[in-house]
């Protein structure tokens, strides 16, 4: 089913595809390499506005004072494309008390 039970009250199975869910992972962890390789080739000024990411595709919003140069894309994109390949393993903590 495509819709949310009409009567919320009913039990319903959420079922989460595999695949959809790795593919959107990946998306996600890119936009943080995004924001990170904007940051290093723009400036810190450079500030996440929203973002949009699901399997296919991904899209990063940002704040910067003028329009990036193909120089910067280039950069930007090189960066990126490094830390895919170097296939970095990310340490997750999702045990940290909600007050830090």
């Amino acid at each position: 089913a495509n819709k949310l039970p009409e009567n919320p009250k009913v039990a319903f199975k959420a079922v989460v595809s595999e695949s959809k869910r790795r593919a959107t992972a990946k998306n996600h962890t890119a936009t943080h390499l995004m924001h990170k390789a904007l940051r290093d080739v723009l400036g810190t000024h450079v500030e996440q506005k929203g973002s949009l990411v699901n399997e296919e595709h991904l899209r990063f919003d940002f704040s910067h004072f003028q329009k990036m140069e193909k120089e910067e894309i280039a950069q930007v994109e090189a960066q990126v494309n490094e830390a895919i390949q170097a296939n970095f393993t990310a340490d997750i903590d999702a045990q940290v008390p909600i007050e830090e």
